[in-house]
């Protein structure tokens, strides 16, 4: 049974949003420019997850990541980058506290986003949130509209 078997559904969707698009390659993704991944995956961690561990995506994040690439490499998908948002994620009972990290990693992920667009710009964009990093992308992509039509799939997991 996959570690975590209540978003295999999702998943799969994912999966099948990310290859069953028409363009192409064989696998269904276009082919990505030079440098630029096919796919480009923007982890964001939960609240006082450590960014030394899971590739400094949080457990959760990493969990699905590491899922959708290898659903993905059953698809012939191989070219695949992942990245972590870097914000501030304190173990903090003081809502400014929290509030600010969250601010943080709102520009930090728009910051990001909107360079994979400019920079790869047929790259397939995928954002996975856990905790107050689902809040974080949550709210990051509800705010900028043009920039959330980008992301491909979104995937929110524990949003508060």
């Amino acid at each position: 049974m996959p570690p975590f078997p209540r978003l295999l559904l999702p998943l799969v969707a994912c999966v099948l949003v990310l290859t069953g698009c028409s363009a192409a390659g064989d696998d269904g993704l276009p082919e990505a420019a030079d440098g630029c991944p096919q796919v480009q995956v923007v982890g964001v961690r939960g609240q006082s997850q450590s960014l030394d561990k899971n590739r400094g995506l949080g457990t959760e994040v990493d969990g699905v990541v590491t899922d959708l690439e290898e659903r993905l490499a059953e698809k012939g998908v191989d070219d695949i980058d992942v990245d972590a948002v870097r914000h501030r994620s304190r173990d903090a009972s003081d809502v400014d506290v929290y509030d600010a990290d969250v601010d943080q990693g709102r520009r930090l992920l728009a910051r990001q986003l909107t360079a994979s667009v400019r920079d790869c710009p047929e790259a397939r964009l995928v954002v996975v949130g856990f905790s107050q990093g689902a809040q974080i992308a949550q709210e990051t992509l509800a705010d900028r509209p043009a920039l959330a039509r980008r992301v491909d799939a979104l995937a929110l997991i524990g949003s508060p």
